[in-house]
């Protein structure tokens, strides 16, 4: 039997604006993705209980504690939900060893470039473009994002019921709690950042959609006298107070790829397995609730072979067999 791991590092928010890699379309063909390698990663998935179709929403609830949200799955309460994503067609995506470091993106009309490697960020577009055509019409990437919003809805409607028991998000939506409960729903709801967007081409209208994933490269040390893991000389360039939030990347053959040669790219077919993690936040004065969408490994199913040894093991197992 497939069994996901427990390699659960990393951390992320959700991307509420596109960046110059989510407007970039997918450039992927057949002769990327083999037929039988794809058909054997979807029945994969089918059989595994993280995979987000295994997972019932209705069976989905939340909890307040000390201002919190807790997330309740089966009668049992956890700081996040983790899932697997589908297997999707990538746009343009900063995973690799420095993160989005010294590369230009855009936000709203503004370019710029990240070159504090503590500010750096991995980031990861999955599209819904076939996987054996690189056209539109992924259902499994366009089911996975109905499925987030809809924990999204969940969570929205959890704070509106609940809102008394969250001060900061009390003192901004209780103008709306005298309105109808649709009304206050909505206005929390506009407020969660949406897990995915979508992209027009203008050369023949059609849509893509993108879920975006993003988190920060490296974390701050909580115990300053320790030694942290270091892979590589940017590691070691801020481990005095930083430390790297590891994601393994996968390959087909269930082998983990070394740190320095891991990088998603362009038209790479991946999956990841993801945290859904509900937070409430207050910044200067301005409360909020969003989704940390944290990305724990990632899969990418073609891609050379390299040799590695690791005491980890592969969320789904060799697939090339």
């Amino acid at each position: 039997m497939l069994m996901l791991n427990s390699v659960v590092r990393g951390g992320g928010v959700a991307a509420s604006r596109w960046t110059l890699a989510s407007r970039t379309l997918v450039r992927a063909s057949s002769q990327f993705v083999e037929e039988s390698l794809y058909e054997k990663a979807l029945e994969s998935q089918k059989n595994n209980d993280l995979y987000f179709r295994n997972i019932d929403l209705n069976e989905v609830d939340f909890k307040t504690e000390d201002e919190k949200i807790l997330v309740v799955y089966r009668d049992t309460e956890h700081p996040s939900l983790l899932h697997m994503s589908p297997f999707c067609l990538t746009g343009v995506s900063f995973f690799q060893p420095n993160g989005d470091l010294g590369i230009k993106q855009k936000f709203g009309s503004t370019i710029f470039t990240v070159d504090d490697p503590v500010k750096a960020n991995i980031q990861l577009s999955l599209s819904d473009r076939d996987p054996l055509t690189g056209k539109p019409g992924n259902q499994e990437a366009h089911d996975y994002a109905d499925w987030l919003a809809t924990f999204n809805n969940k969570l929205a409607e959890h704070i509106a019921s609940n809102l008394t028991q969250y001060p900061d998000l009390n003192k901004k939506f209780s103008f709306l709690s005298s309105a109808s409960p649709s009304v206050l729903f909505d206005g929390i709801s506009n407020s969660i950042p949406k897990p995915a967007k979508e992209w027009v081409n203008s050369k023949d209208n059609s849509i893509v959609t993108f879920v975006n994933l993003k988190q920060p490269l490296y974390s701050r040390k909580f115990d300053k006298e320790s030694v942290p893991r270091t892979f590589t000389e940017l590691d070691e360039e801020v481990s005095e107070t930083h430390v790297r939030n590891f994601v393994p990347l996968y390959d087909e053959t269930g082998v983990m790829i070394p740190v320095q040669d891991a990088v998603v790219k362009n038209g790479d077919l991946i999956s990841c397995v993801v945290s859904l993690q509900p937070a409430v936040y207050s910044i200067g004065g301005n409360a909020g609730v969003t989704v940390r969408r944290r990305i724990r490994n990632v899969t990418k199913i073609f891609s050379s072979k390299i040799s590695s040894s690791s005491t980890q093991s592969a969320p789904l197992g060799n697939l090339s067999d």
